[in-house]
């Protein structure tokens, strides 16, 4: 099935826990790159994040600890959606 509108934003929660593989409540650059590619098909923006979050992961790391949690999570999707 493929999601359109704000689909993404609105199941942003269910999907950052999903990829949360070591439940530590924050997503390494791994595990970032790893949900997006793995809703790739059901969120065609993905592809844009992935190659955001690759080349750009330190900006989105606010607080420095190598993991985005999941307000910065939120921050950075709606920063990566604005520039769509």
């Amino acid at each position: 099935m493929l999601y359109t509108g704000n689909a993404m934003s609105e199941d942003l929660e269910v999907l950052f826990k999903q990829d949360d593989s070591d439940g530590n409540g924050a997503l390494d650059k791994k595990e970032l790159l790893a949900l997006f590619n793995e809703v790739g098909n059901d969120y065609p923006q993905t592809e844009v994040f992935q190659f955001k979050i690759d080349k750009d992961f330190n900006t989105f790391n606010v607080d420095g600890l190598g993991t985005i949690e999941l307000e910065e999570f939120k921050a950075l999707l709606r920063t990566i959606d604005s520039s769509l």
